[in-house]
């Protein structure tokens, strides 16, 4: 692998499950389209100055993921954050069941106006 593109997805491709591009971009805090160019090789990306939390995210070593020396996984590999994406799940859970309740609702007040 001998881009920062290359790399990135690479390691993306090595979490379980893989991390999405969208994924990534929300664990680190940074706009989709940030990540979208890094990976798209066609861009040239040499870097970000994110490089440290997306190797954090994805369980890689800094140091290779930047420059492609070293190996790609830190001495034990450590798997990635998993609580911002539960911290999602629960967020659109919530959104889903207080929809789920106004059309209850509404469908209740359908009823009991005829």
């Amino acid at each position: 692998m001998y881009t920062y593109a290359e790399r990135l997805r690479w390691a993306m491709q090595q979490t379980e499950p893989p991390t999405s591009r969208r994924a990534l971009a929300q664990r680190v805090g940074v706009e989709y389209q940030s990540i979208q160019y890094l990976a798209d090789p066609n861009r040239n990306a040499t870097g970000s100055r994110h490089t440290e939390a997306i190797a954090r995210t994805l369980g890689v070593s800094a140091q290779w993921l930047a420059t492609g020396k070293g190996k790609p996984n830190r001495g034990r590999k450590q798997p990635p954050d998993q609580r911002p994406a539960l911290q999602d799940c629960i967020r659109a859970t919530r959104e889903l069941l207080a929809r789920l309740e106004r059309i209850a609702q509404t469908l209740e007040d359908g009823q009991s106006g005829n």
